[in-house]
């Protein structure tokens, strides 16, 4: 009967290894991901799931026709003005006269803020939220969260 010593043993790669190429790995992704937010081709890592939709849609289309415009007016939470601009909540470090100044330079149109909340509802131009997402007093973007009535409508 041969002894478990006597047995020869499986030849195994060293795990030290595997775990080096797996970090590689994350790490090279990590940065072709980053590489692709900052040359602006990669979604922006401040905006809403809803949102980042709305902004494939539009990117995809062509301003001159308007095509996105009737592909984003039946989708849930989303409203659009007639010059068409989306509706938008802007989640920012501080809400001042020179960072309001500045959506406006980039088209937005301001309905309400809140400098305690540091919250701004805006109308921004469609082809301009990857432009206001990079800002870097915006921390967040997403569409407004609208309430809805029991009341049936008449």
């Amino acid at each position: 009967m041969l002894s478990r010593q006597s047995l020869p043993r499986p030849m195994r790669k060293p795990a030290g290894k595997r775990v080096r190429v797996a970090v590689c790995v994350v790490l090279l992704m990590g940065h072709i991901f980053l590489a692709a937010c900052a040359a602006g081709k990669g979604p922006p890592p401040n905006v809403s799931s809803r949102l980042l939709s709305l902004m494939r849609v539009v990117e995809g289309t062509s301003p001159r026709m308007n095509t996105g415009l009737q592909e984003i007016r039946p989708l849930h939470g989303a409203r659009l003005d007639e010059a068409g601009r989306l509706e938008v909540m802007i989640d920012m470090t501080e809400v001042t006269g020179d960072t309001l100044k500045a959506l406006q330079a980039r088209g937005c149109a301001i309905e309400i803020y809140d400098p305690a909340q540091h919250l701004v509802q805006a109308w921004v131009p469609m082809e301009r939220l990857r432009e206001v997402a990079s800002l870097p007093f915006v921390k967040f973007l997403d569409l407004p969260n609208y309430g809805i009535t029991n009341r049936p409508e008449h």
